[in-house]
């Protein structure tokens, strides 16, 4: 099979990791080319299959996208082509149009509805039904799309994938960041933007605080709220409790150290570095949000704990819960890598191409 992918780039989060996987994964039996909307001459991260078309110009609008694209698709044909988030699909499906090849295209929408604007989501109401299939990264995404407008018959929910066999490898590498045996560590992940909701934790860390002396917060990652939370941090007085270690190449060797994974996402389509975590046997906690991923990943009190959404007491609640059992943070700890096992990028590969 022919397969063309379409992004706007490979470059740090999590959408770009779910391209790396699966390209990987598609080469081992298809021919795959990408089409990258910026010239990102260092990739974030590796991908399978020949990179054909980048550097794709904007200019104001998507119409040159568009025209790019459409030339792309007149010029070899190709069996299948999936594109990943807004930025993609919606250049792409009009270019597939022109093309008269839309009836090939898989969209891809790996956010909740309420991160869209108004002027995005009139756009996939009046364009996405042009698509073959409309891909939503969980069933809460995919129920707020139909809830849109979008046809029942043409959404379908399809899971990220997990590189079980590339953590392992990973989590075994030497780590120049060490925490400190002394203290009981929770850890969070994710790009440093208000969606994610580390201002959240930060608030309830701070009451947590209050009763256990030894904890310590690491956050990995990168983003424009960086400069908000060190703030908030000063404020409460955690400097020396709660660390910022910015972007980390493998951030596994770290998670592995690490005595509770936390997501305190406002709004997450899926939760990928969720699921990343579970693998490693961290207990974890996240917000019941609705119309979010991570709900469909946890099943309270089975393999993790939700605390009640966007309450920081809550949260520090259901973490306590964990820091004083030994064997709920087992139990949940085991169950947890149980339940995320069956996301391997093998089997999620092969979906994605149905």
């Amino acid at each position: 099979m022919k397969i063309l992918v379409v992004a706007g780039g490979v470059v740090l989060g999590g959408v770009s990791r779910v391209v790396s996987l699966l390209t990987q994964e598609w080469q081992k039996e298809h021919e795959v080319s990408i089409s990258l909307f910026r010239d990102d001459s260092n990739l974030a991260y590796p991908v399978g299959g020949t990179v054909i078309q980048k550097d794709i110009p904007l200019k104001g609008c998507q119409i040159s996208r568009v025209y790019f694209l459409y030339r792309l698709l007149k010029k070899h044909e190709f069996d299948k082509i999936i594109s990943f988030s807004e930025d993609a699909n919606y250049p792409l499906i009009l270019a597939a149009r022109l093309a008269k090849v839309s009836h090939k295209v898989t969209l891809s929408i790996h956010n909740s509805v309420d991160t869209f604007s108004v002027k995005s989501l009139k756009r996939m109401i009046r364009f996405y039904p042009w698509a073959n299939t409309i891909f939503a990264v969980s069933n809460a995404v995919k129920i707020g799309l139909i809830q849109q407008g979008l046809p029942v018959n043409k959404v379908k929910a399809v899971l990220n994938p997990l590189d079980i066999k590339l953590i392992d490898q990973l989590v075994l590498e030497s780590c120049t960041i060490r925490l400190k045996a002394s203290h009981f560590h929770l850890v969070s992940l994710g790009r440093l933007h208000p969606h994610k909701g580390f201002d959240l934790l930060i608030d309830s860390f701070f009451q947590l605080s209050k009763h256990h002396k030894n904890l310590h917060l690491s956050i990995i990652g990168e983003g424009g709220e960086k400069q908000n939370l060190l703030e908030k941090i000063n404020q409460y007085g955690l400097s020396e409790q709660i660390t910022l270690l910015g972007q980390l190449n493998n951030p596994f060797s770290v998670l592995a150290q690490a005595d509770i994974f936390v997501l305190p996402s406002r709004l997450e389509g899926w939760g990928l570095a969720l699921t990343e975590a579970m693998y490693l046997g961290l207990p974890a906690v996240a917000f019941d949000c609705e119309q979010n991923g991570p709900q469909e990943i946890i099943c309270h009190e089975k393999n993790g704990l939700l605390a009640k959404s966007f309450e920081p007491i809550d949260l520090a609640h259901q973490i306590e819960r964990l820091i004083e059992s030994d064997v709920l943070r087992e139990q949940l700890g085991s169950a947890g890598k149980a339940t995320v096992t069956n996301f391997n990028v093998e089997d999620v590969a092969k979906a994605w191409l149905k």
